[in-house]
């Protein structure tokens, strides 16, 4: 069975850190796999998830907000036979503005198939409501 490995970047896992893709630029060296995903809902939150082919075998994770939110944790999990789970703290003050893609995980020995869930815990930005959202997808 593979192994599922995530590459860890400046103490963490590339969550929403300042690091955005946005596929529609022309300038995205990656090609994209899914770009919509499956999106989960609360106060009015909804949060895409695309995934793209990076480079030596690296899948990158991106995630798009459809408002301006900060996060305070960013949980993500694999189910379909390598049970991997990561929960990762946030800063809960920067601002991730809503409609850009931002990357949040890279990882190793994705295939096909596999079902990862994403649950983002934070705050709409302005207004501070509180939010937790679950976005599920399924690598094409």
């Amino acid at each position: 069975m593979k192994k599922l490995y995530f590459l860890l970047t400046a103490g963490t896992i590339l969550i929403f850190g300042g690091c955005s893709s946005n596929n529609n630029s022309g300038n995205n060296p990656l090609s994209p796999i899914n770009p919509i995903g499956n999106t989960g809902n609360n106060n009015n939150i909804i949060v895409k998830i695309q995934s793209q082919a990076g480079q030596n075998g690296v899948t990158e994770f991106d995630a798009q907000a459809n408002q301006n939110i900060t996060l305070d944790e960013i949980d993500v999990s694999e189910t379909t036979g390598t049970n991997f789970n990561s929960q990762n703290q946030e800063d809960g003050t920067t601002v991730y503005q809503g409609n850009t893609w931002y990357a949040i995980a890279q990882l190793q020995g994705v295939a096909s198939g596999m079902k990862f869930t994403f649950e983002f815990i934070g705050k709409t930005s302005p207004g501070g409501q509180q939010f937790d959202v679950t976005s599920n997808y399924t690598v094409p």
